[in-house]
């Protein structure tokens, strides 16, 4: 749980930052942000709890995770470019670049997971 409030406070951050910097890009950047975040979050929610419970299911709770996301991905990304009123650049750097850098972070969170779990 520390994880995922370590990862929305950095988020927050990042996004405070590019609104105070230049406002007419804050939506795009919270809408680039917003989907890499939850969908990190929930995973490394589930990932914990799975490895209490069961370790053993673990990489197969990660690996149907994977496939749910890859459509929920997909879903998203244009339900914002069609719904939002988003600067299509601004949209996908900060999509590009939240999502490199939570998904690196989860990996280094997993990597400590599955060492404690060994």
């Amino acid at each position: 749980m520390m994880a995922v409030l370590a990862m929305a406070a950095s988020c927050v951050a990042v996004w405070l930052t590019v609104a105070y910097a230049s406002p007419a890009n804050a939506a795009s950047v919270f809408f680039g942000i917003l989907g890499p975040f939850l969908a990190v979050a929930v995973t490394w929610l589930l990932v914990e709890r799975v490895a209490r419970q069961s370790p053993a299911a673990l990489t197969s709770v990660m690996m149907i995770g994977f496939v749910v996301k890859m459509v929920l991905f997909a879903v998203y990304v244009v339900a914002v470019v069609r719904l939002a009123v988003v600067d299509w650049t601004a949209f996908t750097i900060s999509f590009a670049a939240s999502f490199i850098a939570l998904y690196a972070v989860e990996a280094l969170l997993l990597r400590r997971l599955v060492a404690r779990l060994t």
